[in-house]
C-alpha cells in the first residue's frame, strides 16, 4: 500500500510500549482519518479515554513476542510501531518483520548504535563526527586506575541500556569511583554496566544540550524541528541523570548548526546502510554546544521520551501515513508540516525517582481540571488504574504537554496544570525551558 493510497484506506495500528511516548503516538494515530482502530500494548492506566484500545500483552521474551504476533495477525494489523529501546535491543522488530508485518523501528543490528555505546561512539569516529574522546573498559580496576590518572571532571556511562540512568557527570574523584563501583561491581543496572565508556568532560556553551529527531528510511530522512530535553533531576541541570524531566520545542538553532546536524544525520545513516545495518524508524541524536563547537553526545535508536509527546502536539501532518511510509521505504512521498507556536512538556515524577526506591501507589487527582486549561493534554506514563481511580505506578508519572503562541505561554499553561494535579510525593522541575528563553531561541 503506497502513501497516496492511505487517503482512502482505513488502517489498524498497534503501538508497542507502556510510557508517555507510546501513549502520545497512539493518541496521534487515533486522530487520523486513515485509522480505524489503534491498539496499545501493554500501555498504562486510563489510556482508553483517548479512544485507544489497551492490549494486556507484556512483550518481554520470545513467548510473549509470539503472543503479540498472534494478536496482530488475528486483528489484521496494518502497521506496528515499536517504541522502547530495550525491545529494539531484544530484536522485536526483527521478529515481527520475519513474521510478515509492516513494522516501524530499527532492527537489532541497526539499534546497536544506542544499545551498545562503544559501537555508537565507533560509528561517530569512523564518520568523522565531532564527539568527546573516550575509552572503553570491562575491568573495574583498570577503569578506576585510568580515572585516577586522568582526573576530574569526567563522564562515566554504562555501555548498555540503563533507562536513561546510566550516565554520571563526575566532578569529584569520590563520585567517579562511586559511579564505577555501582555500575561494574554492584551492577545496579545489571549487565548494562559491566562495561563502561569513560569520556572527556565537555565544557558547555550557549544553550548547551539540544536534540534532533528524524524519521529515517534507508538513506532518506525527514528532520524534525530541534528540541531541548532536560535530563537532570534538579533545577539548573544538577543532580542525577534521568530519562528526561521535560522538553521544549521548537528550538531555533542558527543555520550553521542545523546544517551540521543534517550532515551528522546523513553520515550516520549512509554508513549504517553501507555496513548492512540499514536504519528504519525514529533516530534521535543528542548534541551539545561546547567551547570546542557542536559535539554529538549519543545516538538514540527510537523517539525520545519526553520529546515525542511534545512533537505529537506540534505535528500537523498525518502521523500513521508518515510512519507507514517510513516502514515501507516510501519516505520520499512524505512532507512533514508543523503547527505555529511552541510546545512545553513538564514531567511530574514520584518521590524517589530516579533511584530504584520509588514511593508509589498513591491516587492521582486533577487531570480533568488541568486539561480544561487551553492547549493542555496530559499523557499517562507511570500510571495504573484500579476501579476507575488512577494511581502512581512509576518514576515518571505524567507528561503535561501544553501549546502556546509563544514558549512563555506554553510554559505558563503547563505549570498551571502541574499545580492542579495532585498525588503524594509529586515533584517536578520549575526551570524547564529557561535556557531557551534566556538565549532567545524559542518562539
Amino acid at each position: 500500500m503506497a502513501v497516496h493510497e492511505l487517503r482512502e484506506a482505513i488502517m489498524k495500528v498497534l503501538v508497542v510500549g507502556g510510557g508517555a511516548r507510546e501513549v502520545s503516538l497512539a493518541w496521534k494515530c487515533v486522530q487520523s482519518p486513515t485509522t480505524k482502530h489503534v491498539y496499545l500494548t501493554p500501555g498504562n492506566g486510563g489510556v482508553e479515554r483517548f479512544g485507544i484500545k489497551r492490549v494486556p500483552i507484556i512483550p518481554k521474551d520470545y513467548e510473549s513476542f509470539g503472543s503479540l504476533a498472534k494478536f496482530a495477525r488475528r486483528k489484521k494489523i496494518d502497521l506496528i510501531v515499536v517504541g522502547p529501546d530495550h525491545l529494539i535491543a531484544m530484536g522485536l522488530v526483527d521478529y515481527l518483520r520475519l513474521h510478515g508485518f509492516v513494522v516501524l523501528g530499527p532492527t537489532r543490528d541497526a539499534g546497536k548504535i544506542e544499545w551498545w555505546k562503544p559501537f555508537g561512539k565507533a560509528v561517530m569516529v569512523r564518520c568523522g563526527i565531532a564527539t568527546a574522546p573516550y575509552r572503553v573498559f570491562d575491568n573495574y580496576h583498570e577503569a578506576r586506575a585510568y580515572v585516577e590518572e586522568y582526573g576530574v571532571p569526567i563522564v562515566i556511562k554504562a555501555a548498555g541500556l540503563a533507562l536513561g540512568k546510566g550516565a554520571f557527570l563526575c566532578r569529584t574523584m569520590e563520585k567517579a569511583f562511586a559511579a564505577l563501583y555501582s555500575l561494574m561491581v554492584q551492577k545496579v543496572h545489571g549487565t548494562a554496566g559491566e562495561c563502561v565508556v569513560v569520556e572527556k568532560f565537555l565544557v558547555p556553551s550557549g544553550i548547551e544540550e539540544f536534540s534532533a529527531h528524524a524519521l529515517v528510511s534507508g538513506r532518506s530522512s525527514r528532520l524534525f524541528p530541534m528540541s531541548q530535553d532536560h535530563k537532570h533531576i534538579g533545577e539548573g541541570d544538577t543532580g542525577d541523570m534521568t530519562g528526561g524531566t521535560g522538553v521544549v520545542l521548537p528550538i531555533n538553532m542558527p543555520r550553521d548548526v542545523c546544517k551540521e546536524v543534517k550532515n551528522v544525520l546523513n553520515k550516520t545513516i549512509n554508513r549504517m546502510h553501507r555496513k548492512g545495518a540499514t536504519y528504519d524508524g525514529f533516530l534521535y541524536p543528542g548534541f551539545m554546544q561546547t567551547t570546542e563547537g557542536i559535539m554529538l553526545l549519543e545516538y538514540n535508536a527510537r523517539g525520545g521520551d519526553p520529546e515525542i509527546p511534545a512533537y505529537m502536539r506540534h505535528l500537523k501532518s498525518d502521523l500513521p501515513a508518515a510512519l507507514y511510509a517510513c516502514a515501507t521505504r516510501d519516505l520520499s512521498q512524505v512532507r512533514l508540516h508543523w503547527h505555529e507556536g511552541a510546545v512545553a512538556n513538564v514531567v511530574l515524577m514520584s518521590r524517589g525517582y530516579p533511584t530504584l526506591e520509588l514511593d508509589i501507589g498513591y491516587p492521582i487527582t486533577g487531570i480533568e481540571e488541568a486539561e480544561r486549561i487551553p492547549g493542555v493534554v496530559v499523557f499517562h506514563a507511570g500510571v495504573e488504574e484500579v476501579d476507575g481511580t488512577l494511581y502512581t505506578a512509576g518514576g515518571r508519572v505524567l507528561n503535561i504537554t501544553a501549546t502556546g503562541s509563544t514558549l512563555k505561554e506554553a510554559l505558563e499553561r503547563a505549570y498551571q496544570a502541574a499545580d492542579i494535579i495532585k498525588f503524594e510525593g509529586k515533584y517536578y522541575r520549575r526551570d524547564i525551558g529557561r535556557k531557551a528563553l534566556e538565549h532567545g531561541l524559542a518562539p
